[in-house]
């Protein structure tokens, strides 16, 4: 069984907007020019990449990855026999853009984020929650799988 965990757009909410914007502006100018086909890619890369997870517990493998236009998926399998410990945090995102008129806008996105950690130091997000039970109640139906059985929950403060 393989689970997937999309995590987080590559741009914030004013760059998936832009993307948009750029794809409708690229379809417009495809009608007149093959110079929209810019637009649109770009627009597709800005509005429709995120960042996700894949696990797949029968083979007891991890794969962070990055997909492109939503659709292309690329990054590395581990094997989760390398990591040593869970860790929950709280992790906040501040999404910054400005109007015309110099008046800067804040978005902040909070959520709670359960990883994998190893021993030599890679850290692996596998999915994000909105509590912290929720997050406890995943790593607990995690460590049922006879890969991930070994690992501990991590008391350590985040390293950045």
């Amino acid at each position: 069984m393989v689970i997937n965990n999309k995590l987080d757009n590559i741009s914030g909410p004013a760059g998936v907007f832009s993307g948009y914007c750029l794809m409708a502006a690229g379809v417009y100018v495809l009608s007149f020019s093959y110079m929209g086909l810019l637009l649109l890619l770009s627009g597709a890369v800005l509005s429709l990449s995120f960042t996700g997870t894949l696990i797949d517990m029968e083979a007891g493998k991890v794969k962070p990855y990055l997909a492109l236009f939503g659709i292309i998926r690329s990054g590395k399998w581990y094997d989760m026999k390398v990591f040593s410990c869970f860790r929950i945090y709280s992790s906040s995102r501040t999404y910054t853009a400005n109007s015309r008129a110099n008046i800067q806008l804040d978005i902040r996105k909070r959520d709670i984020r359960l990883e994998i950690t190893g021993r030599d130091g890679a850290r692996v997000i596998l999915n994000k929650f909105s509590s912290f039970e929720a997050a406890r109640k995943a790593m607990s139906e995690l460590m049922e799988s006879p890969y991930l059985s070994g690992l501990r929950e991590s008391k350590e403060p985040l390293r950045k």
